[in-house]
């Protein structure tokens, strides 16, 4: 067994949903007694530094001020290495525990002209990425990439390989490999033009040059819960790729070309990057527009039933005179909804819907008493409508509870221990029972191996769904698609003042207090002597906050930080504990009414700093 001293090196930014179980999977490995784990955070502002935290015994944590982006990390990571290999490791993977002294046995093997190896990567939903073994981008394979062409069908890029031994590749995935500490720096380790994605394909080129080549070792295997460790689907990150490809094309392949093809390749990245917006905005929104459609027909439904009631026939009043007063309506009400959280992945379905409904049923009394008289029609509908719509939202959303309610098999080696048990009478589950279609698998990390769960994950053939419970912390990561991010479940969350809906609210405060505060702000500080609202522009543009905490002042890592702000949720008096205390319920229960109250106690400081 090799005996060289291993530097492990994971680059971190907002990982709070697997960096717990990556470490885990790092500090099981077989030789974990020869393994130095180096942990560089690029500014986290979720819980991920506070993950990190409970493994300060095993990590040297680097901690930036600013994203620094993969490639710079990852150079400061093996700047501050020790170890005679580096093993460089993205935080959205799980490490088979024989997965390293696997490729230190490789690497050694080969060591004449081995650059890099790295392993066999499972994903999510226990495929074999192909991401393992990829070729040589080109001028045309990444233009076909652009356009939307499926790289499967080019030889050049992802070709048929035979993963029953150890085989040449000629390049490796950034997600993980091993590379000698002497052999990284002889060429200058990743290139820091590279933001994030490009970095490792550039790496493997470099290698090349030098003579050396790369390898995959199927024996090695490790889960790549692909595209967490970047949080897609992101419109910014699917930029970056872009971005990066870019760069990689206009290095080693584009000096010679011609000016239409380079002029062709911007195009076809313009291209890449309009759908990508079109397919993330549509997912995004999808919801939110097919309820106002159902809304918009109920108006209209219940206008025709009201018309026959009162006259006797459907078109008493003249419904469609009205359509513009029902498509302002209908989006009243959505909103009013998406306001109050109703959209929220973890939302509390019947009382946001009430709630929402309420809302909007006011705001549309409202806006009725404003209209000219020839624009209005009986108020009845205006009650009946939104009541009828509440009715049929209750009703349709109980239905699909019932519908997404699936079963589970918990997978543990310790099944009579009590947190099993209880899991599983709580999941009416039965563990180890027969999986099929549509079903889901809880794997017990706490009491299984990587590589066991590698094995069940790839030797099933149904359509599953796999959670990994950390049972001895109570956090838990639901796997998904590569296209859609995973859900992370612990006994934090959620918090309300992270839910999307109610930063969307914090960020309308934000926005009308800038419009409120503008004029007196501006006389106050002219009156001081000051350059006037240096601060608005930061609010305005989303770069700051009003109201907020400072995260690192109060060594807080249970709750995730946020934007800068002008002034804190506690008073400046208060002692640690007291502020602790209050930025717990600030975040646990926040509501906009608590960021009002705090401008209102703090006025004449805001005034003055704004």
């Amino acid at each position: 067994m090799p005996s060289d001293k291993v530097s492990v090196i994971i680059v971190s930014h907002n990982s709070e949903k697997t960096i717990t179980f990556c470490l885990d999977s790092v500090l099981q490995s077989d030789i974990a007694d020869q393994i130095e784990l180096i942990v560089v955070d690029n500014n986290s502002r979720d819980r991920t530094r506070y993950f990190i935290d409970q493994f300060e015994k095993h990590v040297i944590l680097i901690s930036n001020n600013e994203n620094l982006g993969f490639s710079r990390a990852c150079n400061q990571g093996a700047r501050a290495s020790t170890g005679d290999y580096l093993l460089f490791l993205n935080p959205d993977c799980l490490l088979a525990e024989d997965a390293i002294t696997i490729l230190l046995k490789e690497l050694n093997a080969r060591k004449e002209d081995a650059g890099a190896i790295g392993p066999l990567l499972i994903n999510g939903e226990g495929k074999v990425l192909p991401e393992s073994a990829r070729g040589i981008p080109t001028f045309t394979n990444g233009l076909a990439h652009f356009l939307k062409f499926s790289l499967r069908r080019i030889p050049s890029y992802h070709r048929k390989i035979d993963f029953s031994k150890t085989f040449e590749t000629p390049v490796l995935a950034g997600a993980c490999f091993l590379i000698e500490k002497v052999t990284f720096e002889a060429v200058g380790g990743f290139d820091e033009r590279y933001f994030m994605y490009g970095e490792d394909i550039d790496l493997s080129i470099s290698l090349g040059r030098i003579g050396k080549k790369n390898y995959c070792s199927p024996s090695a295997k490790i889960i790549h819960f692909k595209g967490e460790s970047s949080n897609r689907p992101s419109l910014s990150n699917r930029w970056q790729f872009y971005k990066s490809i870019g760069k990689y094309l206009q290095k080693w392949k584009l000096d010679s070309e011609g000016i239409f093809q380079k002029l062709l390749l911007k195009i076809s990245l313009l291209f890449a990057t309009t759908i990508d917006f079109i397919k993330l905005s549509a997912r995004t929104s999808a919801v939110v527009i097919r309820d106002f459609i159902i809304v918009m027909f109920g108006f209209f439904i219940i206008q025709f039933l009201w018309s026959y009631i009162k006259s006797g026939h459907f078109f008493y009043f003249e419904s469609f005179r009205y359509v513009l007063n029902y498509c302002f309506y209908s989006a009243l009400l959505i909103i009013t909804l998406y306001l109050n959280g109703y959209f929220d992945e973890h939302s509390k379905r019947l009382q946001h819907l009430f709630r929402g409904m309420t809302f909007g049923i006011v705001g549309l009394l409202v806006v009725y008493a404003l209209l000219p008289e020839a624009q209005r029609f009986s108020r009845a509908i205006l009650l009946i409508a939104p009541g009828s719509l509440f009715v049929f939202f209750l009703m349709r959303d109980q239905w699909v509870k019932k519908k997404l309610i699936v079963s589970w098999n918990i997978i543990s080696n310790d099944p009579d221990h009590p947190e099993v048990k209880n899991k599983a009478v709580l999941l009416s589950a039965n563990i180890n029972g027969e999986q099929s279609d549509g079903q889901r698998l809880l794997f017990d990390t706490s009491s299984l191996t990587v590589r066991k769960m590698i094995e069940l994950m790839t030797n099933n053939s149904s359509r599953l769904q796999f959670e990994f419970w950390d049972r001895d912390r109570d956090y838990s990561f639901i796997s998904s698609s590569p296209e859609k991010q995973g859900t992370f479940k612990d006994r934090y969350a959620p918090f309300r003042l992270y839910r999307s809906q109610l930063k969307m609210q914090k960020r309308l405060v934000d926005i009308v207090l800038c419009l409120i505060l503008l004029i007196p702000a501006f006389i106050v500080q002219l009156m001081r002597g000051k350059i006037p609202l240096t601060n608005i522009g930061k609010i305005w543009n989303g770069r700051m906050t009003f109201v907020g905490f400072d995260r690192d002042d109060l060594k807080l890592r249970d709750v995730p930080g946020i934007k800068e702000s002008l002034v804190c949720c506690y008073p400046k008096e208060s002692i640690q504990q007291q502020k602790i205390e209050r930025v717990i319920d600030y975040a646990a229960n926040y509501s906009v009414v608590d960021d009002i109250f705090v401008i209102a106690q703090n006025l004449p400081t805001v005034l003055n700093i704004l």
